[in-house]
């Protein structure tokens, strides 16, 4: 079983800008982080270093997803679920997901299902592969008792302590 550890700190607090500085320095790691490009949240797939818009205009003639303020494109988060799938192994140091928010949470909806087809991976199976959950705090505890059930987490608001 490989290591998780869960970065979690109030929304606009910097999470994703850090790991993206983190990843600058850190070649071993794979994923996807979830930056404000021009104030439009996107995907960006670590290891290829694409970015994917993942927000839409409301009235955009596509499927959508919607959670508060924001619109998502469905076939967006599809693109980045199968890019989790296709590239979480056991290579890498550090596996990346960023972030896990209200849809998966209390919607089970976005990466819910390949989170937990991971997590589940992740937990059975011998691996020397730190998984790296980026979760709002203000969901931290339902994220814990919904997906984590009673596995031994580290927990941190500081990510150079969380990954040193």
């Amino acid at each position: 079983m490989g290591a998780v550890k869960i970065f979690s700190r109030a929304i606009r607090t910097g999470k994703t800008t850090e790991l993206m500085e983190w990843c600058k320095m850190h070649h071993q790691a794979d994923g996807i982080l979830m930056p404000d490009v021009n104030d439009v949240r996107n995907f960006y797939f670590i290891n290829s270093s694409i970015y994917l818009p993942a927000q839409v205009d409301r009235k955009a003639n596509e499927e959508k997803i919607s959670v508060g303020k924001f619109c998502f494109s469905k076939k967006a988060f599809d693109s980045a679920s199968a890019y989790l799938e296709k590239n979480y192994t056991n290579s890498k140091n550090y596996f990346i997901i960023d972030e896990i928010g209200k849809l998966e949470v209390e919607q089970q909806t976005g990466l819910h299902h390949t989170l937990v087809q991971i997590l589940q991976i992740h937990l059975n199976q011998p691996n020397n592969t730190t998984l790296l959950l980026v979760v709002r705090e203000n969901l931290l505890n339902n994220f814990l008792e919904n997906y984590m059930h009673e596995c031994k987490v580290e927990i941190s608001d500081k990510l150079d302590t969380l990954l040193a």
